[in-house]
């Protein structure tokens, strides 16, 4: 309902809340949040504790459009209720009211039970406001350490800079709190902080040592990797070690431009070492991308840590090995020849090799793909894409015609990848004398991957135009060229002694856009059937309708028996729709012997949206083809 602020409508308002009815109660507190009437609020704070949780969310909904510092001053001792329900959504309401709420939370900081005071700290917490921050201040010296805890902690989340000093007041806490001054410091940046947590991180106490840790890898100060990098020990890496090493990841990523590789030694090396082996796999990650800003001694490492099975670490260690751009592949290069590593490790590897830029990458690549070991052939092949240089066309051309079926199909597959014209005459070569199908599909994704990126967009579109089939014809017989240059060889191919290239050549007509009526007529007087239906499809391809209308009445008597070119030429009449002279060429289908052109036909009716031809489809329900019959059902609905 729609109520005005009068004193009858408040009344009312007021009145609903205190229904027994639950639906006259909710409808009441949606009707006020509605109305703004922030009259109604002291009712609104009483119904908030209705046992109905429906009623109790839709005064809370209410309360906080309408109910401002009052709403606050009001449900505030709520907090100290023991139901559950009530004192949740109380807090929601206070979070809701925001800066209205602020004073009436302050107040409860000196409340005498601790629950209320830690349910205050946590929605000035959640309304995280200037204002709000001076009531998490005020909590810091709480005596419950749990609530001081919590403000400090919230101070570091939504305070600013300038509470740093005073968050370092309080570092000669107990630990618990001493850690979440830590914990707070480090959600702010600068020589200030790093400072003020850095003699943490000598401390004897293990869990201050930790927070200390995690606070410096957030506040990512370049003076904080050294320090954090000389407690990675083989003693200590159970205890820290993932911290650490999350830490030193944080500052490296933080400043990559900075020289870390000279401050690593040898010691450390082996210590990452243990971590890209045996630690938890997000720590290998972290660990895998620190060791991208140290010198070139880490990639034996990063090399060993391939076995590891997860293919965003192998991600990783690609990535930081072409950042060290080593001069020393062995360790990589090593991989491909042991018998003790798999496709995976040999794919890593040369992925790798390949990444650096090495000089001798494209020999090693090369060789591995002129070689007799599978893996290694396969593992060159996947490597191979668009960037690869200089491009083994050679060993390619060699390896299409590889008697292992997989090898082929990982040929070819790196033939798309590469994208270039060369390649096109070699695939549709194998194309032809190949007998695995699953070749076969990837030949054809192939071609269709270096039709469409080659530089005249023209060849992608006309080859995506054909089926698999049709490629492979259409590349036989024309070549892999931009068809708009092969004109007068389609236009031969329409007169050629093989049906297939004189099937193709219509298609392809049709497919440019090319086709004209003596064209398709001649079309029809082909003997191949196939020939007359690819003729009949030219006619999609002509855009004035008129004329396409008057030659398919020219043509109707020539189409001859064969079913196809009938359903051909009544789906070319059904895209006219509102054009009666294209149903009156389809009516005549509908007497046809084939159960197939019929139902053709009434679909083609249906499309074109005739009511004329309700009668002539009422005429087919005597008809014993159940499908036929179900065809003309669904156009009679349609139609009728």
């Amino acid at each position: 309902m729609s109520l005005n602020s009068t004193d009858e409508n408040i009344k009312k308002l007021i009145a609903g809340l205190q229904s027994e009815d639950e639906a006259d109660r909710r409808y009441a507190a949606e009707d006020i949040e509605e109305g703004g009437f922030s009259e109604c609020t002291e009712a609104l704070t009483i119904c908030l504790k209705d046992k109905s949780i429906a009623v109790s969310e839709a005064c809370a909904s209410a309360l906080i459009k309408v109910g401002g510092q009052e709403a606050a001053r009001l449900i505030v001792p709520y907090l100290s209720t023991e139901e559950i329900h009530l004192r949740n959504i109380t807090c929601e309401v206070l979070n809701g009211l925001g800066q209205d709420a602020i004073d009436s939370l302050m107040e409860q900081l000196q409340h005498k039970d601790r629950d209320v005071r830690k349910f205050a700290v946590d929605v000035l917490l959640e309304i995280g406001s200037p204002e709000s921050v001076s009531g998490l201040i005020k909590a810091l010296d709480d005596p419950d350490v749990n609530i001081a805890a919590t403000a400090a902690d919230g101070i570091g989340q939504v305070g600013s800079i300038e509470h740093v000093d005073l968050l370092a007041k309080y570092l000669d806490s107990d630990t618990w709190m001493k850690c979440a001054i830590l914990r707070a410091l480090g959600c702010f940046k600068g020589d200030d902080v790093f400072n003020k947590v850095r003699p943490s991180l000598d401390s004897e106490d293990l869990l201050e040592k930790i927070t200390a840790i995690q606070s410096l890898g957030h506040i990512a100060h370049p003076r904080g990797f050294i320090p954090i990098l000389q407690l990675l020990n083989e003693d200590n890496l159970a205890l820290f070690g993932a911290d650490a090493i999350k830490s030193l990841n944080s500052i490296v990523s933080e400043h990559p431009s900075y020289s870390f590789a000279d401050l690593i030694e040898e010691k450390h090396l082996k210590v990452f070492a243990w971590v890209l082996q045996e630690a938890p796999i997000e720590t290998k990650r972290r660990c895998a991308n620190l060791a991208g800003f140290c010198s070139e001694e880490v990639v034996p490492l990063l090399a060993k840590a391939f076995e590891v099975e997860d293919e965003e670490l192998h991600e990783i260690i690609v990535n930081s090995i072409r950042q060290i751009h080593p001069n020393n592949i062995s360790a990589l290069a090593n991989i491909l020849d042991s018998p003790n590593e798999g496709l995976m490790e040999k794919m890593n590897a040369l992925r790798a090799i390949q990444a650096t830029h090495h000089k001798h990458a494209p020999l090693i690549i090369g060789k591995s793909l002129n070689g007799t070991n599978e893996e290694k052939i396969l593992a060159a092949l996947a490597v191979l894409g668009p960037h690869t240089r200089p491009i083994p066309f050679d060993e390619l051309k060699k390896l299409i015609s590889h008697i292992n079926p997989i090898i082929r199909i990982n040929t070819v597959e790196a033939m798309g990848r590469l994208t270039k014209d060369e390649f096109a005459p070699y695939l549709i070569s194998q194309l032809n004398r190949e007998i695995d199908e699953e070749v076969k599909y990837a030949i054809d994704a192939s071609l269709l991957a270096i039709g469409q990126s080659t530089e005249n967009e023209t060849l992608g579109v006309f080859l995506a135009s054909f089926s698999p089939e049709e490629r492979k014809r259409v590349s036989s017989y024309f070549g892999f060229h931009d068809p708009s240059h092969l004109l007068e060889k389609f236009e031969a191919g329409l007169s050629d002694e093989n049906p297939e290239i004189r099937e193709i050549s219509y298609k392809v007509f049709a497919n440019l856009k090319k086709a004209t009526f003596e064209l398709i007529e001649t079309g029809l007087d082909d003997e191949v059937a196939n020939v007359r239906v690819e003729a009949v499809r030219c006619l999609t391809s002509i855009k004035d309708v008129d004329q396409v209308l008057a030659f398919a009445e020219k043509i109707k008597n020539k189409l001859g028996s064969h079913e196809r070119v009938k359903v051909e030429l009544i789906q070319v009449l059904s895209a006219f729709q509102g054009r009666e002279d294209a149903s009156d060429l389809v009516m005549p289908f509908l007497q046809d012997s084939s159960p197939w052109v019929q139902i053709e036909a009434v679909e083609g009716l249906k499309q074109l949206d005739d009511v004329r031809a309700i009668e002539p489809l009422k005429d087919l329900l005597d008809s014993k083809n159940e499908d036929l019959l179900n065809a003309v059902y669904s156009a009679l609905d349609e139609l009728e």
